[in-house]
């Protein structure tokens, strides 16, 4: 069975001064910007999600507390 561990890999630093730009955008458009908002951010969660495959020899690879792992059958 194949095992995949996913990761969101973002710099929020990055980020802080559009998602800052995005909320007075929020505010002075009395919340009609809150649905772009939401698109962008998906777009960047999408942008930066990484899916790898967990390779084992012989046996289980050990999993850290923490770790998101998809058990996927083929």
């Amino acid at each position: 069975m194949k095992r995949y561990k996913s990761r969101l890999n973002i710099k929020w630093s990055d980020y802080i001064g559009r998602i800052i730009l995005w909320c007075v955008a929020i505010v002075c458009t009395l919340g009609f910007a809150a649905i772009p908002f939401q698109l962008w951010l998906a777009k960047v969660i999408l942008d930066n999600w990484e899916v790898h495959e967990i390779v084992s020899y012989g046996g289980e690879a050990p999993i850290k507390k923490g770790d998101s792992v998809m058990k996927v059958r083929i």
